[in-house]
């Protein structure tokens, strides 16, 4: 937008990979082998796999050739984006062939909202394509890795069923829940997945949608626990039991992205994941993106590769991007894609039950930062039909989108300030 029993888990969402847009390759470039041996060396990267953009120019997307249309049927735009993409990649695989590179070696197709590959190369292969008319740039695939956090505590679904339902903090502080309204807007969260039989989430579960990019994973279930938390904040049901959601009921899509029941996966599969969002959503639904990376230039935020560009294309077709803050208590401008600013991009700090600023982990930064809203002892649905108490920006940034699909589209309103130091960050309400 703007320019207690402890239990280790993976939350607050900003992993510490030392990376930048350096990492990132022009077109014609001849990279020595030399360079790349030293990338690898130095950041957490898959050797011999990279992420391939090509012209818009050449081979534009769903997103560039669509304009400004907009769709108000999922299947309508799930067919014209799908003719496209079988074009593209026709013409990809055009391209690789003319490079001598056998198209069985590509990991994905991206097609929505950008033009490009996921693939495995060898260093012949990959001056070859480097060096094409048609790429854009090339950069290295790599591990996104989150640190761990504490659970302060877990409770089962037998324990929920005899207790009343609970209105977080969280929830009251940002102008009380309200039933979900009426209509085909989506919230999808791209993370660890979404606990498909939980009895307190109104999860979309059919497979065209609800859907896992993370290799071993066939099944967007969640058995780490993270997604089923952030979906839980932003759109539990307003029922008897656990707790309740802002926009209760909300109909929540599970994207996973991070590998087997760990917090550990590859951009390639995060690309993947928005690509998947950006070729079936529509105009007014929320992607909710409670993950991202350290990045070295301070204050410079890499606004040209495949993370950031992915997610303002999406964001371009009037889907609202909501993105974590992150929880290392340092200026936000060093973390993407929270860093980013554009239409419909909204990037969250956490404040505490009683609107004070989360000092002890929220990444901070008034220039980036669009709203607040709670993120410490957040009490959300967990894995296997649980509850949980927990802490990050993570579960600040549903609020957001629960607020979004609530208001049909509309950005929060806000009610006062938190301050932090001479910073004001606005409260974000219904």
């Amino acid at each position: 937008m703007k320019k207690t029993n402890k239990f280790i888990f993976f939350a607050s969402l900003v992993a510490l990979l030392t990376i930048s847009c350096q990492d990132n390759y022009n077109s014609n470039e001849n990279l020595p082998a030399e360079k790349i041996n030293k990338v690898i060396n130095d950041v957490k990267v898959v050797p011999n796999q990279y992420i391939i953009f090509f012209k818009e120019s050449e081979i534009p997307s769903a997103n560039k050739l669509l304009g400004k249309r907009n769709f108000k049927s999922r299947k309508v735009k799930t067919r014209v984006v799908d003719d496209i993409s079988k074009n593209s990649i026709i013409k990809i695989n055009t391209i690789l062939s003319e490079k001598n590179i056998d198209s069985s070696k590509v990991l994905n197709y991206y097609t929505a909202n950008i033009s490009g590959i996921s693939i495995k190369l060898t260093k012949e292969e990959f001056h070859k394509i480097s060096k094409d008319k048609n790429v854009a740039y090339v950069e290295l695939d790599k591990i996104v890795q989150f640190p761990e956090a504490e659970i302060e505590n877990t409770v089962t679904s037998t324990e929920a069923q005899r207790s009343l339902q609970k209105v977080p903090c969280g929830i009251t502080n940002a102008g009380n829940f309200v039933q979900a309204p009426a209509g085909q807007n989506w919230i999808w969260i791209i993370d660890t997945g979404i606990d498909l039989n939980h009895p307190d989430l109104n999860v979309i579960k059919k497979k065209k949608y609800a859907k896992s990019f993370a290799s071993g994973s066939d099944s967007p279930d969640d058995c780490n626990g993270h997604g089923t938390t952030v979906a839980g904040v932003a759109a539990a049901i307003n029922n008897s039991i656990g707790v309740v959601g802002i926009s209760a009921g909300a109909p929540v899509v599970p994207i996973k992205v991070f590998r087997g029941c760990t917090s550990s996966g590859l951009n390639s599969e995060i690309i993947a994941g928005i690509d998947h969002v950006g070729k079936y959503s529509l105009s007014g639904d929320v992607l909710n993106v409670s993950l991202g990376y350290f990045h070295k230039r301070k204050k410079t935020c890499p606004d040209r590769n495949s993370f950031a560009t992915s997610l303002l294309n999406v964001a371009k077709r009037g889907t609202f991007v909501i993105m974590a803050a992150g929880n290392n208590r340092k200026d936000v401008s060093r973390f993407a894609p929270s860093c980013m600013n554009g239409d419909k991009l909204i990037t969250v700090a956490s404040m505490e039950c009683n609107r004070t600023f989360s000092n002890s982990f929220s990444n901070y930064g008034t220039d980036v930062i669009d709203f607040i809203a709670v993120g410490n002892q957040v009490e959300t649905t967990y894995k296997d039909g649980g509850y949980v108490r927990i802490y990050g920006t993570s579960f600040a940034a549903p609020i957001i989108s629960g607020i979004i699909h609530s208001k049909r589209g509309e950005l929060p309103n806000t009610s006062g300030y938190v301050t932090r130091g001479s910073e004001k960050y606005p409260i974000a309400v219904r």
